[in-house]
């Protein structure tokens, strides 16, 4: 899976990381629902160790396709195309081998930034 360091993702998607540490409050009811990983592509868990946010899309008159999705063991993972795939957001340390999110970032490598 590709990795993102937290300071490559979008400003939304920050803000919503720090929603989340903080507990909210959130701007969407269904943030904080457990995520079920249906698609099967996060590292298999029981029902209920994953939950998940909105991350503002902007020009989207609804709540888009971009998510954050954090584990109970403080894993966190984004996807910006409504779960088709995820890239791991590495959180407080830096791994020079993280690129940035955007849609290249969800493919198989990561996207480096210019």
């Amino acid at each position: 899976m590709p990795t993102v360091q937290e300071a490559g993702l979008p400003a939304e998607a920050r803000r919503t990381l720090d929603l989340v540490d903080g507990g909210g409050p959130f701007p969407y009811e269904q943030d904080g629902s457990v995520f079920g990983d249906f698609e099967g592509l996060l590292p298999r868990q029981e029902r209920g160790h994953h939950h998940e946010y909105t991350v503002e899309t902007p020009g989207s008159d609804d709540r888009g396709a971009r998510r954050i999705v954090t584990g109970r063991d403080g894993e966190t993972y984004c996807t910006d195309d409504r779960y088709a795939s995820f890239t791991a957001v590495l959180r407080g340390h830096t791994n020079s081998a993280a690129g940035s999110w955007s849609r290249s970032a969800s493919t198989a490598s990561p996207t480096r930034p210019a």
